[in-house]
């Protein structure tokens, strides 16, 4: 982590560089005539706007009511269950050690009951690892009058942080633990102001990267502080927090006990946790201490018909404030011994959690620092080799560098390990070991794995992308090679000896790391034709292997046939096949600028599509009118991509001040919609499934072109009345407690996000020269890095960086492609967030990075850089950091 924020450096340099790009052009008159028409066009929104707004308030008092009446009547007897044992077949106590064959003998692939036979039309059970839907954006209650707040301290593996809470909250007497009780307390949380708290909590778990255990954990925490002494307070805090949040929570009881018993859902397998089952999902009693529960009262029905249950998943990178222990291994007498900085603060984290599905593991993520680490050391040894060779180094270092022993041996109980914890404790077994060369061959090597789940063992494979190396298994249309990190100095190819007649289960894993490298792979032949991504998830793969991306493209598209845009932008979606070969192409455009905002995949497959048009939008054969504003599409796509319907989701009149939602069915038919008044929450924009339905959801000011005022500037003369301009929205910005080294920037980017512009670099160095001679000087490298961009544009909402000579910008830590596209986000608690669309890598030499965002901390000007599949995290000031340089 060290090393990566001293390599950002360059980045925040370019990003400085904006502000004085600004100050080009001459539209004093021009921007006095938009404010004027900005303040009509306010005038009118607002009169809608408070309509709106009541409306709303009335839906969320009115909810709240009816879930408390609800919940006081309606309680019913659950059986539980016994919590899930994992297979009991016993592990090796002593490992065996490879001994090479005299000589080499061929292998036939192994295959589930037909091991060493020829494969003829294998049939191979996989494990899928739940992905899960993402959480619909919170109902919020809008509250005009100021509340009095009080400040908790909240103790989060080492994180202190400060959530305010309405006095309220906090004066609620104790309750019965019964459905009376339960409903009483739901009534008096839901009377006060309980908003401001949830938006804390939320954005503490953006800031940490936290997945959905730790937003729980983080709940847990709170309701902890706010009632220390008083468990089932605690849990009913909790539990309301996290119904709040999107989360599918329950709450119970046991007749004749005084335990509240919290229960989420929880997505996939967990192990050793009592549960009872509702609607076919499972409830699981996380505060039940692993004891068996008798039968409970509880509950049917969901607070919110959006929520989710809780994934396990953990594929990103946990943004903690850290204590570090470190450990040397060695493992080859020829090499350099392994220096590692182990998380503690992180591992204490991975303490909480309940034993999960395999596939969690064999997916998870990395710490900063253990990943810094393992590039460092590992990429270098590994230019010039085979992706086998690589692999088999990969295996050395964990045959040799750790010890073996089971996990009763260690713990006395289960427990597998996530990848960090491998460092973290002396000796480690099949499960762990597997789970971190899951890791480094998805990371370092860039290739696809699966677990192979044995009774009493667990190994991996590898695909190599040919033909395999060795024994080798076959799910769906890859072979994969198989890699067993506790069989002692074998190779590459190698099937421990006691399992060569056993048959494994197939464990799909959640491989961001190798599907970045396809992401990328197929987004450069698609940037090269001229299209780009759209919001949110562009990407899903078929069963048969075909990789289906989803975007937009300004002026042509150079794929199968080739399309002109129709307007200021159309969109598009494409399929490729495992080779990335493109099999098709459908086109979809208005005379207006038109975005993609995100695809899925129904039940049969079809590709299911949202986005927004501003016209007579038509794929060439559906035809579907836009509104008096920009609108919202949906549509679907089967497998051979041809249109299956497209439609209007006739939201009504979109404005800058609404969020969205919209739910149909895979037919198009539409359940629900609803236009929500704009909060200070960031909005999700994008598609997901709920059941066998979908959500399209967004946020007009969020979203490329769908703002209301966007006008061009595109004259550049040797005038400066911008600067004005600038200095006065910087000025205000400041009196508003900006922080006054950033504020230039937030102003630069407040003018770029509202208008049209192209602003040359040439043009602000002479700026810059003129108003500010001494900058040349004092920041020499930022401005070097403004003379080497041609212009940077915005057009209906995306903005478009160009190199002079239309080659790749390349700096000691930063490359930026000709052609890279970001959008800015004016986020509603004052920050803004740079979006990066494509074309922004982050890293050094054999450790590039691609760039997801920056976000600027307006109150002490600190910039938050946010890179790579699992959203690494760094902050650095701007004016410490890159105006002192």
């Amino acid at each position: 982590m060290h090393k990566m924020r001293k390599n950002i450096v360059s980045i925040l340099a370019f990003m400085v560089a904006l502000p004085i790009m600004a100050q080009v052009g001459s539209y004093q008159d021009y921007v006095k005539k938009q404010k004027e028409a900005y303040a009509k066009y306010k005038e009118d929104q607002e009169k809608g706007i408070a309509a709106l707004k009541k409306e709303y308030s009335d839906f969320v008092e009115k909810r709240n009511k009816e879930y408390a009446d609800y919940l006081e009547k309606n309680w019913k007897a659950f059986e539980t269950f016994k919590g899930i044992k994992r297979s009991d077949a016993p592990k090796p106590i002593e490992l065996p050690k490879y001994t090479p064959p005299a000589q080499d003998t061929s292998r036939a692939p192994i295959i589930p009951g037909i091991a060493l036979k020829p494969i003829e039309k294998p049939v191979i059970v996989v494990d899928v690892p739940t992905i899960d839907p993402k959480i619909a954006p919170r109902i919020k209650k809008i509250t005009e009058v100021p509340v009095t707040s009080v400040k908790r301290n909240i103790d989060f593996f080492g994180q202190r942080m400060f959530i305010s809470v309405d006095k309220k909250l906090v004066e609620i007497p104790l309750v019965e633990p019964n459905e009376k009780g339960v409903a009483a307390f739901w009534r008096k949380v839901s009377d006060g102001d309980y908003d401001p708290m949830v938006d804390e909590m939320n954005e503490a778990a953006r800031d940490m990267n936290l997945n959905d255990w730790g937003y729980y954990q983080l709940c847990l925490a709170l309701g902890k502080s706010l009632y220390p002494a008083e468990d089932n307070m605690a849990m009913l805090t909790t539990w309301f927090v996290m119904n709040i949040s999107g989360y599918e929570t329950r709450i119970a009881y046991a007749k004749g006990d005084t335990k509240l018993y919290l229960l989420p859902a929880i997505s996939g397998k967990v192990y050793g946790l009592p549960y009872l089952t509702i609607e076919n999902h499972q409830y699981y009693f996380v505060n039940a201490d692993n004891k068996q529960v008798p039968a409970v009262m509880c509950y049917e029905n969901s607070f919110d018909k959006y929520s989710k249950p809780l994934s396990l998943e953990l594929n990103g990178c946990l943004n903690f404030e850290e204590k570090y222990k470190d450990r040397t291994i060695t493992f080859d007498k020829k090499l350099p011994a392994v220096k590692v900085r182990i998380p503690v603060n992180t591992v204490a984290f991975y303490n909480t959690y309940p034993q999960a599905d395999l596939s969690v593991y064999l997916s998870a993520s990395m710490s900063p620092s253990v990943k810094d680490s393992m590039f460092a050391y590992f990429k270098p040894l590994m230019q010039g080799k085979t992706d086998k060779e690589s692999v088999g180094l990969l295996m050395r270092f964990i045959h040799n560098g750790f010890e073996y022993q089971t996990d009763q041996q260690q713990f006395n109980r289960e427990k597998w390990f996530f990848p960090d914890e491998v460092f973290y404790y002396p000796a480690c077994d099949c499960e762990d070991r597997s789970a971190l060369l899951s890791w480094l061959v998805r990371n370092l090597v860039g290739r696809e794995v699966v677990g192979l789940n044995y009774p009493g063992h667990v190994a991996l494979a590898v695909d190599f992308g040919a033909e395999p190396a060795g024994d080798y298994v076959v799910s769906g249309t890859h072979k994969y090679t198989v890699c067993d990190p506790t069989y002692i100095g074998a190779p590459v190819g190698e099937t421990m000896p006691q399992c060569r007649e056993l048959m494994p289960k197939i464990v799909a894993v959640v491989d961001q790391a190798s599907q970045r490298n396809l992401t990328e792979q197929l987004w450069a032949k698609v940037e090269q034709a001229g299209g780009y991504p759209g919001d949110g998830d562009c990407m899903v793969t078929l069963p048969d292997g075909k990789v289906v991306l989803a975007g937009c493209f300004d002026t042509s598209l150079k794929l199968g046939q080739g399309y002109v845009s129709r307007g200021a932008r159309d969109c598009f979606v494409a399929a490729f096949d495992s080779k990335q070969v493109l099999q098709w192409v459908k086109a979809i455009g208005s005379e207006g600028a038109d975005f993609m905002q995100a695809i899925s995949l129904d039940a049969q497959n079809n590709i299911i599509l949202t986005g927004n048009f501003a016209g007579t939008l038509s794929d060439g054969i559906y035809r579907i009118p836009a509104g008096k504003s920009v609108s919202v599409y949906a549509g679907s796509i089967n497998p051979a991509g041809s249109m299956l319907w497209l439609k209007n989701l006739d939201l009504g009149t979109l404005n800058d001040s609404l969020y969205y939602i919209a739910r149909f069915k895979p037919n198009g038919e539409i359940v629900e919609k609803k236009l929500i008044p704009q909060t200070d929450e960031e909005w999700t924009t994008g598609l997901f499934r709920k059941n066998d339905e979908f959500v399209a959801q967004g946020s007009v000011l969020f979203t490329p072109g769908m703002q209301a005022i966007k006008k061009s500037v595109t004259h550049f003369e040797a005038t400066f009345d911008v600067a004005e301009e600038l200095k006065s929205e910087s000025d205000k910005l400041v009196s508003q407690s900006t922080e006054s080294n950033i504020a230039s920037l937030y102003a630069l980017l407040n003018i770029l996000n509202r208008f049209e512009n192209e602003l040359p670099g040439d043009a602000a160095q002479r700026c810059l020269d003129k108003y500010n001679p001494d900058f040349k000087n004092r920041s020499a490298l930022v401005y070097e890095s403004i003379g080497k961009v041609d212009f940077i544009k915005n057009a209906q909402g995306i903005i478009t960086i160009k190199s002079r000579d239309e080659s790749e910008l390349n700096f000691k830590t930063l490359r930026i492609k000709n052609g890279t596209r970001l959008k800015v986000l004016a986020m509603g608690n004052g920050n803004i967030r740079l979006e990066i669309i494509s074309g922004i890598k982050v890293g050094k030499p054999l450790m590039w990075f691609p760039l997801n965002y920056v976000m600027l901390l307006k109150r002490d000007g600190n910039l938050l850089f946010d890179y790579d599949s699992d959203h690494v995290k760094v902050t650095m000031n701007l004016k410490k950091d890159i105006l002192d340089i």
